[in-house]
């Protein structure tokens, strides 16, 4: 695959995730081609990509999954947009750090269920993310220290623990995670899994 190639499964349209892109040779492969599996603009998880061979792989091309874009889409905001954005995310965070207080500690679980089977399909895949970015965007938006750790099983699904501090208790909720890691990392009858009502 030469480096004027250009192959793509990305999405179409502003919602949707990317394709998937499997290059596979038996012997040799030198790929240099270009591949796209980036999402939709809006909503959408990238893609997959894989480039193997069953001998030698030589590979300088590159893949394009939606990280770069969105990372140069956030680094392109004027002041204004950036300004409209903290606007937002401000009372956001006032609520937050009065709930908070100067010594409290929200107790979460990181994401809203447990985790997907691998071979479920996009659309599992897709609306678990969706709806898990409500939990993991907390600390984003509101600037504060989280720790997250393991934490037993759901169904046979492992799952995590989130504890979110307020400002400055870096050090104090590290310390506390692992002093409470240590208790679940020793499960007890009472600790081992949890089914879902």
């Amino acid at each position: 695959i030469n480096d004027s190639t250009n192959i793509t499964a990305k999405a179409m349209g502003a919602n949707g995730a990317g394709g998937r892109i499997i290059a596979w040779a038996d012997q040799n492969a030198a790929v240099f081609g270009q591949f796209d599996v980036t999402p939709g603009t809006n909503l959408g998880a990238g893609g997959f990509v894989e480039v193997s061979s069953g001998d030698h792989l030589t590979f300088g091309g590159n893949a394009s999954t939606g990280i770069d874009e969105r990372a140069a889409f956030a680094a392109g905001l004027s002041e204004a947009e950036e300004a409209a954005g903290n606007a937002v995310r401000a009372p956001y965070r006032a609520f937050i750090d009065e709930l908070l207080g100067k010594d409290g500690v929200l107790l979460a679980p990181v994401v809203h269920d447990a985790a997907f089977r691998l071979d479920a399909g996009r659309d599992i895949f897709d609306g678990f993310r969706h709806d898990a970015m409500r939990l993991l965007c907390v600390c984003g938006m509101s600037g504060l220290p989280q720790v997250v750790f393991p934490a037993g099983t759901v169904d046979g699904a492992p799952y995590g623990l989130s504890m979110i501090g307020p400002r400055g208790s870096d050090l104090s909720l590290v310390r506390l995670a692992a002093r409470l890691f240590g208790t679940l990392a020793r499960p007890t009858p009472k600790i081992v899994a949890l089914t879902p009502a």
